[in-house]
């Protein structure tokens, strides 16, 4: 069983369910498709372990716990139009991160071996800059 391999077979066993899992050079990051079940992954230099795992149970924890209700009118989320009835498109950003946030919660507490991997996966993302911190000006203290 190649690396590969066994990323899919653990994201399945978290998962309790058997989502495709796929490994993509083009991805640039990770996802979760809510209604094909599909996990992909990224490919990125220098991955580590932790970064893999951390991914792994930051997609599956969506695949969990995240609804995916659409709103059938207006073809979004039922909870953006919750939150926002006039222009649900404009609380998407906020909903994610929050969902993001609670579902990280919630892996971390079903598997609590994640959590190291969670702080580990996060310092090395920081340390690549994926998210351009440093070029939108560094965070300040």
């Amino acid at each position: 069983m190649n690396n590969n391999e066994s990323i899919s077979a653990f994201a399945r066993l978290l998962a309790t369910e058997n989502i495709v899992v796929r490994h993509s050079a083009d991805a640039q990051t990770a996802s979760f498709g809510m209604v094909d079940r599909v996990l992909t992954l990224p490919i990125w230099r220098n991955m580590t372990p932790a970064l893999y795992d951390m991914l792994v149970g930051h997609e599956v924890a969506h695949a969990l716990w995240t609804d995916n209700t659409v709103d059938e009118d207006l073809g979004c989320l039922a909870a953006c139009v919750e939150v926002a009835p006039d222009n649900p498109t404009s609380a998407m950003p906020i909903i994610n991160v929050v969902e993001d946030a609670r579902i990280e919660r919630l892996i971390k507490s079903k598997y609590p071996g994640l959590k190291r991997d969670f702080v580990a996966g996060y310092k090395h993302l920081f340390d690549m800059d994926l998210f351009q911190i440093e070029e939108q000006g560094g965070v300040s203290e």
